[in-house]
């Protein structure tokens, strides 16, 4: 009997398990919500995925082992952002931007025991005045000794809140045995003996009760198939909440006559994104305009933090912009995202230059003009820029070096789709997760500039050499017809003889054309 193992506990009582409770027949369908900004992980296991803040919490704070998986995407219950794993309902709280309780748990330990609280393990009883146990006069519960340590060790009351019940032995409906068990405020805390010491306290399935008691057996909805835009979409990158914040200057890389180069990070969503800044010497004279930096793609492991704009970065500091360039998410000292590069890679970066605009609104850094932004980028950092140009109206002008195609079905074929082949034996992850453009035109179409060039927010130029050997000159090409056709604002520069990376000759002369189309449209 595990009665005599814990003589901390004067009386179990053996209980029926409330269990997977028969849902109502008034059962309510689950209401699908707009994707949270930022990383992704999918589990193939539930056909669900973790994004943003709420997967942020998810690893910070124990993972599979304390949460198990997630059953839902985002959903929408009663004006919450929330999403359903086996264990506990994340609720999503940006009310409480900049503490630690952005992410709450759902009170799923007293949702579920609604109704029972006659039961003896449930009523109020007074302290064991046993040194090993812990009592909480606000529920007038004791916290056994059994469970203490690892309620102290792993959250406490932020993550479990107050015990509500005694322990006591209650069958599971989950394999029919009985456990000993305790209630909380937000989970159910089980004691298996029969597993190895580390997993012997497990938390209940009480998400999927949960769940289960609202929805019945609906299937949670699948967000761009049974409801909104695809995830990785521009559509849903219009719709969704930014996340920026805390936007810093971590340390003085560089402190010339004209310019300080400062290593920066923030956050964009759950992720934290460094990067570099170069801010005119003359700070006194500041706010200054803001020009964002978007670097093209160079490889994960040969890329170094600032890389791609050495000559743009300090030539707009020293003609008195703030020039910031983010190193994008798993680039640096970034944080990873693991489904970056199979969401394609520059909605991530889209993503997290969103995410930098409001970061910017946001930021105490007394010379950064947030009102005045304008966005340069080079290769896949002006796909970006195409993106960024058709999501959002903050930034004012934009300047793109030798941008990729219009059509992102173009740029999979030339370059993901060739890394894909080589580096998976079987069917590549893209094939399996959004299949090739011959399979799903519409998902490419989603990410792509040319069938929302109607929605470009502010001028634009471009600027790309007819020698380009790397991103056909072409693309720049159809680029423009596309923005002249729709009506828009667009400057077209192509100069006869440069490659990708424009010469040192003709730099002063591109450097000079970006600097007066700035000082037009963004100062």
């Amino acid at each position: 009997m595990i009665v005599g193992l814990f003589t901390v506990i004067s009386v179990l009582t053996l209980l029926p398990l409330a269990g997977f409770a028969a849902p109502s027949s008034q059962a309510k369908q689950p209401q699908g919500a707009i994707r949270l900004t930022g990383g992704e992980q999918c589990f193939a296991e539930t056909g669900h995925c973790l994004r943003g803040v709420f997967r942020g919490y998810w690893a910070a704070n124990g993972g599979i082992t304390r949460f198990g998986l997630p059953i839902t995407d985002e959903l929408t219950e009663g004006g919450l952002t929330v999403l359903y794993t086996e264990r506990a309902r994340f609720e999503f709280h940006p009310e409480n931007r900049g503490t630690d309780n952005v992410v709450l748990l759902g009170l799923l330990g007293k949702e579920l025991t609604v109704g029972r609280e006659k039961e003896k393990p449930f009523q109020r009883t007074p302290a064991q005045g046993n040194i090993a146990t812990v009592y909480f006069d606000q529920t007038g519960h004791n916290l056994a000794a059994i469970f203490g340590s690892y309620w102290q060790a792993n959250g406490g009351l932020a993550v479990y809140g107050y015990p509500i019940s005694e322990a006591f032995e209650e069958k599971s409906a989950t394999d029919g045995k009985t456990y000993l068990v305790q209630y909380f405020e937000r989970n159910r805390f089980e004691y298996h003996p029969e597993l190895p010491a580390a997993y012997q306290v497990s938390l209940g399935l009480l998400g999927k009760q949960a769940y289960q008691k609202l929805y019945g057996n609906a299937p949670a909805p699948i967000p761009g198939k049974d409801y909104g835009p695809a995830p990785i979409s521009l559509a849903a990158f219009r719709q969704e909440m930014r996340w920026g914040n805390n936007l810093r200057t971590l340390s003085v890389l560089e402190q010339g006559g004209s310019y300080t180069k400062y290593s920066i990070a923030y956050s964009s969503g759950e992720l934290n994104i460094s990067g570099v800044m170069y801010v005119p010497a003359a700070q006194g004279d500041g706010p200054f305009p803001v020009i964002i930096l978007g670097h093209g793609y160079i490889p994960i492991a040969e890329y170094y933090t600032g890389e791609d704009s050495r000559r743009e970065g300090p030539y707009l500091a020293q003609n008195g912009c703030v020039a910031i360039h983010p190193d994008f998410r798993n680039y640096a000292t970034s944080d990873d995202d693991p489904n970056a590069e199979v969401n394609m890679t520059a909605p991530g970066w889209t993503e997290d230059t969103l995410n930098l605009l409001d970061a910017l609104k946001r930021t105490a850094l007394p010379y950064i003009d947030a009102t005045r932004v304008g966005y340069w980028g080079h290769s896949n950092g002006g796909q970006v820029g195409l993106q960024l140009s058709v999501t959002q109206s903050e930034i004012k002008a934009f300047v793109l070096f030798a941008p990729t195609s219009p059509n992102y079905a173009d740029n999979f074929n030339r370059w993901q789709r060739v890394r894909e082949g080589s580096a998976n034996g079987g069917p590549s992850l893209v094939k399996r997760k959004y299949g090739y453009p011959e399979d799903n035109p519409a998902f490419y179409a989603g990410i792509s500039f040319a069938p929302n060039a109607g929605r470009v927010s502010a001028p634009m130029m471009i600027n790309h050499g007819q020698s380009d050997t790397n991103t056909p000159y072409a693309w720049s090409v159809e680029s423009n017809r596309l923005l002249v056709a729709a009506g828009k604002d667009v400057t077209f520069l192509s100069p006869r003889s440069e490659n990708h990376l424009f010469s040192d000759n003709y730099w002063p002369t591109a450097a000079k054309q970006m600097l007066a189309y700035y000082e037009a449209h963004v100062r």
